[in-house]
């Protein structure tokens, strides 16, 4: 059995708990990453060496062209998705603070357990 949502505990101050369907994580880490306003910050929690240095390549030329910026966010989007749910967890807390997250678990029909192939539950 595959998770079908990962669940994510947060400080209750910074939000409590998200329940993340796992077909939408690559989208919604893509566009958190994109909605970032720090560049060093977004550089460094690029998930991919050859984005990272795209990225810092475009921001170091102040490249204004809104076409290029919109190839290099797609292909931001087409490595995320590329990603296994693993990797995609593990940025999805690099980008949203992780000293506020208390632990991240992965649900399947209505259980919740700690590896996305959902084998381990809490009690195992």
């Amino acid at each position: 059995m595959k998770a079908e949502v990962v669940i994510v505990s947060r400080l209750a101050r910074h939000g409590g708990t998200m329940l993340i369907p796992v077909g939408e994580l690559a989208d919604r880490c893509a566009s958190d990453w994109v909605g970032l306003d720090d560049v060093r910050f977004a550089s460094a929690v690029l998930p991919d060496d050859g984005l990272r240095a795209e990225f810092d390549r475009l921001v170091d030329a102040d490249e204004d062209s809104q076409s290029v910026w919109d190839a290099f966010y797609d292909r931001v989007h087409g490595f995320a998705k590329s990603m296994t749910l693993e990797r995609l967890v593990d940025w999805f807390v690099a980008l949203h603070d992780p000293a506020t997250i208390l632990n991240v678990h992965y649900g399947a029909d209505g259980v919740e357990y700690l590896d996305p192939e959902c084998t381990m539950g809490d009690d195992d």
